[in-house]
């Protein structure tokens, strides 16, 4: 006698069969309608990938700092289609190794990342300097030892362009003077009294204050190195000296490094596949 289990037993391999057939049909015939099949919701997907012997496909994420070691993973393991894409803004270029091609589109899941780390000079730089929207100020005390860690590589100048001898710039940051002046204007009248008061506070040094200072790095590992100005203001009050530092031209320092981030992937990637300037994100 047939009971209720065993009709759903049979049912449900009578289901499965129905399904596998389902999917087969939808992977393997060519229409509009491929790859899309109609399963009850109860049915659980198993992926039996890591009991096959080989994997389906290659499929991952490759992340580097160095563009030899970038530029040879993708030549050895790119496919047809492949492409790589440097991103400006993130300083870092991404190659999608199974882009494919239109007529054979691939899924865009193998990748080979290039992002080189900044440099500990342009980490120190960055540190010290304000950005456009707010003013970081420092001590004397913190911005001379910053200049005393990096002596051999900044350069100051004057408000004149005239170089100053590094030491004594220093020296000058240390030994910054207040001066505080107030001058009080009384006025009587017959109907009327006015009083005034004007205060003045001004910064100075024996020596002459580095209008400028120079840093010469590489910002990011393997790119060339190049030459930051720094442009020094002074803050006083009537109790300490505040002390900041703007990066000159720092929109421009941005794009030239992005460019030539571009040009050494392209000349690292000539033989193996094409540039572009962008990123890519498969849907």
């Amino acid at each position: 006698m047939i009971d209720r289990s065993t009709i759903e037993a049979i049912t449900e391999a009578s289901a499965i069969n129905a399904a596998a057939a389902a999917v087969d049909a939808a992977t393997t015939i060519r229409t509009h309608a491929a790859g899309i099949v109609h399963l009850p919701e109860h049915f659980k997907q198993h992926d039996l990938e890591s009991a096959m012997p080989t994997r389906r496909r290659a499929r991952g994420t490759m992340t580097t700092a160095r563009l030899d070691d970038f530029a040879a993973y993708v030549a050895a393991h790119s496919e047809a289609g492949a492409a790589a894409f440097v991103n400006p803004d993130q300083m870092q270029a991404c190659a999608v190794l199974n882009l494919g091609t239109p007529a054979a589109p691939g899924h865009a899941d193998n990748l080979a990342i290039y992002k080189p780390p900044t440099t500990a000079a342009y980490d120190a730089l960055r540190a010290m300097c304000s950005d456009p929207t707010s003013t970081r100020k420092h001590s004397q005390t913190r911005l001379a030892e910053w200049m005393e860690d990096w002596t051999d590589a900044i350069a100051c100048q004057g408000t004149d362009g005239a170089e100053l001898a590094t030491p004594l710039a220093i020296s000058a940051v240390r030994a910054i003077t207040i001066e505080a002046t107030r001058k009080g204007e009384s006025v009587e009248g017959q109907l009327s009294t006015e009083r005034s008061a004007l205060e003045a506070v001004k910064a100075s040094a024996r020596t002459p204050l580095p209008a400028f200072i120079r840093l010469r790095c590489a910002p990011y590992l393997g790119l060339n190195e190049r030459d930051f100005i720094l442009r020094l203001s002074v803050y006083p009050d009537d109790k300490a000296v505040s002390l900041g530092l703007r990066l000159a031209r720092a929109e421009w320092h941005r794009e030239e490094m992005a460019a030539e981030l571009v040009n050494k992937v392209r000349q690292a990637l000539a033989a193996s596949l094409p540039v572009a300037m962008g990123s890519y994100a498969a849907k």
